[in-house]
This record gives structure tokens, C-alpha cells and sequence, in this order.
């Protein structure tokens, strides 16, 4: 929230967004339980233990990545993708995997799953266990994730 000011285009900006604020917190209070919460009762829960998982909410991971074939700009949901260990034959289905995605016939192998979700939290189950994002260890118990109507797009060329 920005303080007030006797600037007027300084007011302008702060009461524009007190209606954003609003929607944000009625969102937040009504439908996010916070990363520290325990996990709502009407959440899915799956223990096991995953070789991947792909949370995106565009259709395209990169120029020749079709990764979420039915995600749009402006969407509501987020693409889950996992892989659990069981359901994986063997470390070369794994490359097979990789090498279909930009065929997108990545979902079509069946040790894939894919369902659409409105949030999902991470949390490894032991201390041997840890998060990656982007390929990064996070240093992070958990880590949570849920879609929002507030949206901002950034294009640059």
C-alpha cells in the first residue's frame, strides 16, 4: 500500500489501487491458505516420491517448447506435470520425455500425469529430500503456488 501524499499525482496512484487491494485480500482471506497453514482439507494430497514436477500456467515453455497445449494468456489455472518414481520404467524414458515435449506428445507417455489445479504447495517429505526451480535448489521448506484474477502482462522485445 502506498502512503498518502499532498502530491496529487501521488494520490491518484494510491486510490487507484485500493480497489485491487480489496479484491487481493477477499481472495487471499477466502480462498489462500498460507504456506505455513496445514493443508486444507479439500486439497488432493499425493505422498510419494516425484522425479519431476512442471508447474506453468502459459502453453509454451520456450519458442519451440509447446509444454501446456490447452494454456492461454490470461488463465485460471495452473498445468501441473509430474512424474512419480513408480510410475517411471527406466532413466531413458526420462530423456524420451524431454526430447517429446517439443512434439508435444510429452503428455501422451504414460508415466506422465498432467491435471489442472487452482494451487499447489511442495513440500519434501524427509530431510534427505529438497525443491529445485528453474534448476536451482531452494533453500525452502515449502513452497506454494495459486492463481489469481490480478494479473500483469510484460512484453519486451
Amino acid at each position: 500500500m502506498l502512503n498518502s501524499s499532498r502530491n496529487s499525482s501521488e494520490e491518484e496512484i494510491s486510490l487507484s489501487h485500493r480497489p485491487l487491494d480489496a479484491i487481493w485480500r477477499s481472495l487471499h482471506s477466502e480462498r489462500v491458505s498460507d504456506v505455513e497453514d496445514e493443508i486444507p482439507q479439500n486439497w488432493t494430497v499425493i505422498e510419494d516420491e516425484f522425479i519431476s514436477v512442471y508447474a506453468v500456467t502459459v502453453s509454451h515453455i520456450s519458442n519451440d517448447g509447446p509444454f501446456a497445449p490447452k494454456a492461454y494468456m490470461d488463465d485460471d489455472r495452473i498445468y501441473l506435470t509430474y512424474i512419480l518414481q513408480k510410475d517411471l520404467p527406466g532413466r531413458l524414458s526420462l530423456i524420451k520425455y524431454l526430447t517429446a515435449i517439443e512434439s508435444q506428445k510429452h503428455l501422451d507417455l504414460p508415466f506422465v500425469q498432467a491435471i489442472e489445479v487452482s494451487a499447489f504447495r511442495l513440500e519434501p517429505l524427509d530431510s534427505g529430500s529438497y525443491v529445485v526451480v528453474d534448476g536451482e535448489v531452494v533453500d525452502a521448506k515449502r513452497i506454494q503456488a495459486t492463481t489469481s484474477m490480478l494479473k500483469t502482462a510484460v512484453f519486451a522485445p
